[in-house]
């Protein structure tokens, strides 16, 4: 059921739209990301679902009720900053109650509501500390708490992560993920980090300019982008340019070498296209399965990255990345020497000049 509605948000900051007709659908008990680099709006869009901003145009409903004329401390909507935004002066128990207290819920009620929230972020045995006593994923735990304390109708998460360390960041968004899952609790989350928000969402909206470049589960982001800028953005990417040789056998020319797709496509002989392949679906040397296409170049690079070995290969004027699966043992190309690169079909995307997407 949908839960949460954006409809045709834009906002303004003199000439430029920070957000430009931004529209979307969240269901209930849903996590959506927002994800994009620095300046693309997410976090303006996040502001104004949350009431600390006012869109231009457009409509905000929540639950069936229309929110965007609604002062933010009256939409019942949690929020969890980057900065924490922790009170200094005050214990972790007067942070996490402090909306608590606001709404004038009775002592011993609220006691027991810090005491449940704490224990649920795993911080039962710190009510009395202070935030400078605590480490930064202990002082972020502790504002989620605060946010989840009054049970909000909505979660807006703010790049929460994004000052913690690696390690406390893959620990910490598994614990998000769990709690937002205990709660049952609709959850806007905002990141840059593509990782974060692979591992995280249900549906990623992808943001480029204030403009929504795509909406889709991780798997279909990931493997299915619509634009050569999600391409691109989201995870390490192949991006090949081509030429269509023959649209009905669809044959494609990549410098002096031809590839047979195996399927037709949508692209005029003579049209420039890109071929889209993630690093992992390339397979180096060996027996391909008959019918797979294949392209040959020059080893540039072996990189190794522990879990893998990231090997550069020059194709005519491009490059290709391939990712092989280390193990003991595993040789790679030597640089300057020739090597073979094979693929399915269907792992690739085709790209338009324009950049919209066409599956071959």
């Amino acid at each position: 059921m949908t839960y949460l509605e954006l409809h045709g948000i834009t906002r303004r900051y003199g000439k430029v739209d920070a957000v430009a007709e931004c529209s979307l659908a969240i269901n209930e008990g849903e996590l959506v990301s927002f994800l994009g680099p620095s300046g693309c709006g997410k976090t303006t869009t996040l502001r104004i679902i949350a009431g600390f901003e006012r869109a231009d145009q457009g409509e905000v409903h929540l639950a069936g009720e229309r929110i965007d004329g609604v002062p933010a401390n009256r939409r019942k909507i949690g929020m969890v900053f980057q900065s924490y935004a922790l009170f200094p002066n005050m214990t972790v128990a007067d942070n996490v109650g402090f909306g608590l207290r606001v709404a004038r819920m009775p002592p011993a009620q609220r006691s027991a509501r810090i005491t449940e929230m704490l224990e649920l972020v795993q911080l039962g045995g710190y009510a009395r500390r202070y935030p400078a006593q605590l480490s930064g994923g202990q002082q972020q735990r502790v504002a989620l708490a605060r946010a989840l304390a009054l049970r909000p109708r909505l979660l807006l998460l703010d790049e929460p992560l994004s000052a913690l360390d690696a390690q406390i960041r893959v620990a910490l968004r598994q614990e998000i993920r769990a709690l937002q899952r205990q709660f049952g609790i609709t959850t806007v989350y905002v990141t840059h980090d593509q990782e974060e928000a692979l591992s995280l969402s249900d549906r990623i909206v992808v943001m480029h300019r204030g403009r929504v470049e795509q909406i889709g589960t991780p798997e279909v982001i990931y493997h299915r982008p619509a634009t050569r800028f999600v391409a691109s953005f989201v995870g390490t990417l192949n991006l090949l340019d081509a030429q269509v040789t023959d649209a009905v056998r669809g044959v494609v020319q990549i410098g002096d070498q031809q590839l047979a797709l195996g399927v037709p496509l949508s692209h005029p002989a003579g049209a420039t296209i890109v071929l889209a392949l993630r690093p992992e679906a390339l397979m180096l040397g060996g027996s391909p399965p008959p019918g797979q296409p294949r392209l040959s170049g020059t080893t540039l690079t072996s990189e190794f990255l522990g879990a893998i070995m990231r090997i550069t290969i020059r194709i005519a004027s491009q490059t290709a990345i391939v990712d092989v699966l280390n193990r003991p043992g595993l040789a790679t190309p030597a640089p300057g020497s020739i090597a073979t690169l094979s693929f399915d079909p269907a792992a690739v995307t085709v790209l338009a000049a324009d950049a919209a997407t066409h599956r071959p």
